[in-house]
C-alpha cells in the first residue's frame, strides 16, 4: 500500500533554510517513506505518539508521523541534529512535575511547632 507524504508548513520552511544538497538528500528519504513509512533506520521516538524520525546525511533528521487508518505519512520537523532534539527537550521538560525525593508517612500533629513552654 502506498502512503501519502506531506509536509506541515513549519517543516518546509525549516528545509528551504538548508543547503541545496542537503534538500535533495532529505526529499528523497521523504519520497522513500510512500513506500513504507517504518523503513529499516527509523525509530520511533521516546514519549511521543506516532512520531518517528529518519537520519538523513548523518546528521540531519525527518520527524514525521504515521496516520496508519488513512494511509498518510506528514513530516513534521526537518533539520540538524541538536535542533530537532533540542525543541522536544524544552518542551517536555517544560510539562515534567518534579520528583520528590522520598515520601514522608508521619502524622499531621508532627509538623505542628512545639509548644512554646
Amino acid at each position: 500500500m502506498a502512503y501519502e507524504v506531506g509536509f506541515k508548513p513549519s517543516a518546509l520552511r525549516q528545509l528551504r533554510k538548508l543547503d541545496e544538497d542537503i534538500q535533495t538528500a532529505i526529499v528523497e528519504k521523504v519520497e522513500a517513506l510512500a513506500d513504507d513509512p517504518r523503513t529499516e533506520g527509523c525509530k520511533k521516538l521516546k514519549g511521543e505518539q506516532n512520531l518517528y524520525r529518519i537520519r538523513v546525511l548523518k546528521n540531519y533528521r525527518v520527524v514525521y508521523q504515521i496516520q496508519d487508518k488513512q494511509l498518510v505519512a506528514t513530516v513534521v520537523k526537518v533539520g540538524h541534529r541538536p535542533d530537532i532534539y533540542r525543541q522536544n527537550k524544552q518542551r517536555s521538560q517544560f510539562y515534567k512535575l518534579p520528583k520528590p525525593f522520598f515520601f514522608l508517612s508521619l502524622p499531621p500533629f508532627f509538623f505542628l511547632p512545639p509548644p512554646p513552654w
